[in-house]
């Protein structure tokens, strides 16, 4: 019996752990500032161009993100910084 309390207590124990740090990234996240974004380029995205002046005017991080749906999407260039 007192094998199975000890695996119970463990069990709680990282539980309880896994939970306190979820919330300490989520509160260190949001302590981070919000996030922003703005629209670089409308069409014709290249990935290592739109970082880059991503990078350069934002000090952001600039995506390709699919403007349109089909067989062949064109792709945005998207540039996600901390407002």
């Amino acid at each position: 019996m007192a094998k199975v309390s000890s695996i119970s207590l463990l069990f709680a124990f990282l539980l309880f752990s896994a939970v306190s740090l979820n919330v300490a990234v989520s509160q260190g996240e949001a302590a981070a500032g919000r996030r922003c974004q703005v629209v670089l380029r409308q069409s014709g995205c290249d990935l290592a161009t739109c970082r880059r002046q991503c990078y350069q005017q934002y000090n952001g991080n600039g995506q390709c993100v699919a403007a349109s749906g089909g067989l062949n999407p064109t792709y945005k260039c998207v540039c996600f910084y901390s407002c």
